[in-house]
């Protein structure tokens, strides 16, 4: 899911992109500004330029996060004595390692 939406998020990333690397010296970019100027430099095959780059970083996060969340569970069941809490709050507690894990490795 993570990779097609990265696809399809393309065209954004590389607006975004076109209005934060634009010099200080030259009028700040609208999106709309940003996607005429790489429609009229790259065509339309430029709004996915950098894609499958962006699209292997997702595949890898996706699959990163899955693991990471489930051995994170598996740690807390372990050590933490998880087995005993409230339903819902090894799933909470897992999520929560695994987004500040995910921050500080991305």
């Amino acid at each position: 899911a993570g990779v097609i939406a990265s696809f399809l998020s393309s065209p954004i990333e590389v607006a975004l992109v076109m209005q934060s690397s634009r010099p200080v010296d030259l009028p700040k970019l609208s999106l709309v500004g940003a996607f005429k100027e790489v429609a009229a430099n790259k065509g339309v095959a430029g709004f996915w330029s950098g894609c499958v780059p962006l699209m292997t970083r997702a595949a890898i996060v996706g699959v990163a996060q899955v693991s990471f969340n489930d051995q994170c569970k598996t740690w807390l069941k372990a050590y933490a004595g998880a087995d005993t809490w409230e339903p819902g709050n090894l799933t909470a507690t897992a999520g929560v390692i695994t987004g500040i894990f995910y921050a500080f490795v991305t």
